[in-house]
């Protein structure tokens, strides 16, 4: 009997330990994905949704903004 409560207690621990690390490293990483933002092309709208900038790149390989 003794022996089936420390094997449960372990279990119990392993799970909960499991289930925190897990939400701990999920938490991380939409920290980190949200620093950085990788495109092409960027345009800012107002607020009916025309574009009133937009930053790329031209044909000839060329910044523009």
């Amino acid at each position: 009997m003794k022996q089936t409560v420390v094997i449960t207690a372990a279990m119990l621990a392993g799970f909960v330990g499991g289930v925190l690390g897990t939400l701990t490293t999920r938490a991380f990483e939409r920290t980190r994905a949200e620093q950085t933002v990788r495109a092409r092309s960027f345009e800012l709208l107002d607020q009916t949704g025309k574009a009133i900038s937009y930053w790329g790149v031209n044909k000839e390989a060329l910044p523009a903004i």
